[in-house]
């Protein structure tokens, strides 16, 4: 069976989904180029803000090779190493586990997407500016030594 990555299923997350990745009126180019990429920065926010949120209903999953062409397996892989703790996560009979991480982490990045854009302003805006929030924190992620935060500027 083909492995594949699910989109939380709720009307309300699919609905933002797609407007992270259609074009709107006062906008020529969507906030992502797929749902892949938007899944992708969701589930890294995720990460960021500590919000990983099961899925009770799965949306139409995407193709995991589609992840692997754009080298984002990287990211799931580590997502799911540094949720674990474990480098035993990457064997062959976790893979399931890898991407429940992954798709429970980009839940959470929804929702927390969903909170931003519900601000007043500009969507776009409201995204870049978690970006800049996490990059300037001047607290290294859990797990990261200061040193080796300050050497790899996070």
């Amino acid at each position: 069976m083909e492995r594949r990555i699910a989109p939380p299923g709720t009307a309300e997350l699919l609905a933002l989904l797609e407007t992270l990745v259609t074009a709107s009126a006062g906008r020529i180019e969507a906030i992502f180029r797929s749902k892949q990429k938007a899944l992708m920065f969701a589930a890294a926010l995720g990460w960021s803000v500590q919000q990983r949120k099961p899925l009770e209903r799965r949306g139409e999953p995407i193709r995991y090779t589609i992840f692997e062409g754009a080298l984002d397996d990287g990211f799931v892989n580590a997502l799911a190493v540094a949720e674990a703790k474990d480098l035993k996560v990457l064997g062959p009979d976790r893979e399931d586990e890898r991407i429940r991480i992954f798709e429970e982490y980009a839940h959470g990045g929804l929702v927390e997407i969903q909170r931003l854009m519900a601000i007043p302003g500009d969507p776009l805006e409201q995204v870049l500016q978690a970006v800049m929030d996490t990059k300037t924190s001047d607290v290294p992620p859990d797990g990261v030594t200061p040193d080796l935060a300050r050497m790899f500027g996070m």
